[in-house]
């Protein structure tokens, strides 16, 4: 029974799951109206065995007004990505302090999209182009 077992654990580990992938980004928008703008972030994506993925979010940056840095942590649920991206992402975590969510969409080659969408609906403004160096 254990040969079974780790038999069926060696072939779900070359199943073709892939690994962590790890990004650092900043963004300077001073000219955009978000509380998600001017921060640094440090992105960790995991892939499942769903197609999807989990990505948790370290945003820090200076707190509106006072000048104090501020870290935040966003959890974003992920699926196979659209438009050649490898996941589309969209925070998951509904309490929070702002009235805005955050959405990603991770491309193979390293390039990430990060967008800032009025929690009430879905119209998102994209933060830019956001240069991530996928670690």
């Amino acid at each position: 029974m254990s040969r079974i077992f780790a038999v069926l654990i060696s072939v779900m580990s070359l199943g073709g799951v892939a690994h962590a992938s790890n990004y650092h980004c900043n963004a300077s928008f001073s000219y955009l109206d978000s509380q998600l703008w001017n921060a640094g972030y440090q992105i960790s994506v995991r892939p499942g065995f769903n197609g999807g993925a989990l990505a948790h979010v370290r945003l820090n940056r200076n707190y509106a007004g006072a000048g104090l840095p501020r870290v935040e942590v966003i959890q974003m649920n992920c699926v196979p990505g659209s438009d050649g991206a490898e996941f589309d992402c969209v925070e998951s975590n509904g309490i929070n302090q702002r009235n805005e969510i955050l959405a990603a969409q991770f491309f193979p080659n390293g390039w990430t999209i990060l967008y800032a969408t009025p929690r009430d609906i879905w119209q998102p403004y994209a933060l830019g182009n956001v240069q991530c160096m996928r670690m």
